[in-house]
């Protein structure tokens, strides 16, 4: 004869576990530490404390699902659907992904998605867990309205999500470029009235299941729920409604501007901890339990695998294009956390017999069930090996990274630091990043070689202009300037709006003899942007050296045109139409009007403007004024010490002579 299945506890591990990672309350306690002193916390949190618990808690949480699907053959082949072809489908999602960035931005945009709606089912499953372990009788019409007000919870995040009016990212690995979310743009007009409606349902459905609870329970039996339903509104429907009417409240984790940038990472950490809690009762409960050590192990394991080895087939040194921190990363959480919310949605219903025994009525597991044998020693064998190895990447990458990386780069051991991006590389967590940070290190050391092989290797990981710039620095400063041109014209390919890169270029063109090839750089750039004062200078200084006068006074009046306050323009544009002996371009008129601007512009306190006033002055035989604002000019520029008193004494001599000063001819154009 059978024993008698015994009653079930009213919790699963008692009320300490229960509370604090079932029903999320070490979650609000957290909260409520990050609300009296979140700046002070986050400043004093070191940088790899987040990452290590996404390793100890987020990773496991994704390994308890592939340990109850893949572990046993019996659960193969019941969820083959799930596990076989299902999977498939998202890992050609995934490799598709890697290659084209639209399909990318669709699965990841599902992710962000589902994500919400993946806690949100969780919390309603374990909510009604804890009032049925303690044997209240819901009617039908309190399940309803409970299970309305956590859908109508999820519904406020989907209408933050997907409407036209704006989106905010839920994601705990929002880093990186080339995918993007894709809202379904819902109209304005129809949110307003749609999340308004939806917070009115929400609260009129969680007042009355609370009615209709209390008249099933005793509070005491419904502390538990309420709990959960509590985390529920401090994930979603609190931020969410915060960010909708855009209120302030001053509590940093309950304002959607600072959970998502500070503390989404701590809303999928408590969901992690919630779901390790009740698989791991679960596990225990079956009859192939072989303790905490073991079961913990294998989901680390498993999980930091389907984290790890995709990034690293599919690294830029591999089969794919794009390093972890610009794209793979985002489409790799995409990829794992879909997979996760199909395996989980199949699996972990309270309604299925299997699971309900063993949750709810505290059962053991059928033994038939537990009897089928594991699969292939060799497949079982090689499965393992490869989350083993997942696993040790995934330790590996996290000292290097936030430990082994950092003190050498500190310490000016560049050779080790190298050493490890160049070890992390082949696990697919090579860093542009670093590379840029390790490249700027030497370069401050004087290794100029060791620099440009960084900048050199985190331009081929994530094009962009800024290791190009970086390399274009490091070569001018070599003086080796028609290379570090090159590294500017393909800065400026990368970022075509900069006015900043055209003009290192041009001057690096400069410095290498090549004033023709700066002159065709600027005016390229000018033809992106007309308006640009800075380009047009450039453009002015560069014929002028090519001896194409004209041209450098059409550039010189654009500048200023586009910027009066540019006094520097304004002098050299004076300077030309003053000194210049072409008669075509010299305007002693013009020139007058606009010295004097910039002397008024300098507070009369600059000998240059007051020097090409007076240079101003004398081309139009007003040689009694020239010499009373050059005798300003040239007793300023003694006091200051300027080198070019001599100069402005010379040009003096002249106008007490009656004779204006005229520049040297520039050589000819070409």
């Amino acid at each position: 004869m059978a024993a008698a299945p015994s009653a079930p506890s009213r919790w699963l591990f008692g009320p300490g576990p229960d509370l604090l990672l079932g029903c999320g309350l070490l979650y609000a306690l957290a909260m409520v530490a990050f609300s009296v002193a979140g700046p002070s916390i986050r400043a004093h949190q070191p940088g790899y404390v987040v990452p290590l618990l996404i390793l100890l808690l987020s990773m496991p949480h994704y390994g308890a699902t592939l340990v109850r699907v893949y572990d046993q053959r019996a659960d193969r082949r019941g969820y083959v659907l799930f596990s076989v072809w299902a999977t498939l489908l998202v890992l050609t999602a995934f490799v598709v992904g890697v290659y084209d960035a639209r399909v990318a931005s669709w699965l990841f945009t599902i992710y962000i998605t589902w994500s919400p709606w993946h806690y949100t089912g969780q919390n309603y499953g374990i909510a009604m867990l804890f009032l049925r372990r303690r044997g209240v009788a819901i009617a039908p019409a309190a399940k309803r309205a409970l299970h309305a007000s956590y859908v109508l919870s999820f519904a406020l995040t989907f209408l933050i999500f997907h409407g036209s009016f704006g989106t905010l990212s839920y994601s705990p690995d929002a880093t990186g470029d080339g995918i993007a979310f894709l809202p379904l743009g819902i109209p304005v007009a129809a949110t307003r009235v749609l999340f308004p409606a939806a917070v009115i349902g929400y609260t009129a459905a969680l007042a009355l299941a609370g009615v209709l609870l209390l008249r099933a329970g005793s509070l005491r039996d419904l502390v538990p729920s309420a709990l959960v339903t509590l985390t529920q509104a401090l994930w979603f429907s609190v931020p969410f409604g915060l960010r909708f009417w855009d209120l302030r409240t001053g509590v940093e984790p309950l304002d959607a501007q600072h959970l998502v940038r500070d503390y989404v990472f701590f809303v999928a950490l408590g969901h992690a901890a919630q779901y390790l809690w009740v698989t791991t009762y679960y596990a225990r409960a079956t009859r192939g339990w072989s303790g905490y050590g073991r079961y913990l192990g294998k989901t680390l394991a498993s999980g930091a695998a389907v984290w790890t080895l995709p990034a690293v087939l599919f690294a830029p040194d591999a089969l794919g294009h794009a390093e972890y921190g610009a794209g793979l990363a985002l489409l790799v959480a995409a990829a794992v956390n879909v997979h996760h919310f199909i395996l989980d949605g199949a699996i972990w219903k309270l309604r299925q017999h299997r699971i309900a025994s063993i949750l709810i009525r505290a059962v053991p597991a059928d033994a038939a069930a537990e009897a089928a044998g594991p699969g292939a020693a060799w497949l079982r064998r090689g499965a393992w090996s490869a989350a083993c190895a997942g696993l040790g990447i995934s330790l590996f990458v996290s000292w290097a990274t936030y430990f082994g990386y950092p003190a050498a780069r500190a310490r000016g051991d560049f050779t080790t630091a190298t050493a490890l991006l160049d070890a992390m590389s082949w696990l697919g967590r090579d860093s542009s990043k670093l590379r840029l940070s390790l490249g700027a290190s030497r370069e401050r050391a004087g290794d100029a070689e060791g620099a440009l092989r960084e900048y050199a290797r985190a331009a081929q990981l994530a094009p962009g202009f800024r290791p190009h710039v970086a390399a274009g620095r490091v070569l001018a400063r070599e003086r080796r300037h028609a290379e570090a041109a090159v590294e500017f014209e393909a800065a400026i390919a990368l970022a075509p709006s900069s006015e900043k890169i055209p003009r290192a270029a041009a001057t690096a063109w400069l410095r290498a003899d090549e004033p023709a090839r700066a002159r065709s750089v600027l005016e390229a750039a000018l033809a992106r942007s007309p308006d640009s004062a800075a380009l047009h200078e450039s453009l002015a200084r560069v014929a002028m050296q090519l001896g194409d006068v004209e041209v450098a006074v059409a550039e010189y009046r654009e500048a200023f045109r586009s910027d009066p306050q540019r006094v520097g323009t304004g002098n050299d544009l004076a300077w030309i139409l003053a000194t210049s002996g072409d008669p075509g371009v010299r305007d002693p008129e013009e020139s007058i009007r606009i010295a004097r601007q910039v002397v008024a512009a300098t507070k009369e306190r600059d000998p240059n403007a007051l020097d090409t006033l007076a240079a101003g002055l004398a081309a139009a035989g007003r040689f009694e004024e020239a010499v009373a604002v050059a005798t300003r000019a040239a007793d300023l520029a003694a006091t200051r010490g300027s080198a070019t008193r001599d100069e402005i004494a010379l040009r003096l001599a002249l106008y007490r002579a009656g004779r204006p000063y005229v520049a040297p001819r520039p050589p000819a154009p070409g």
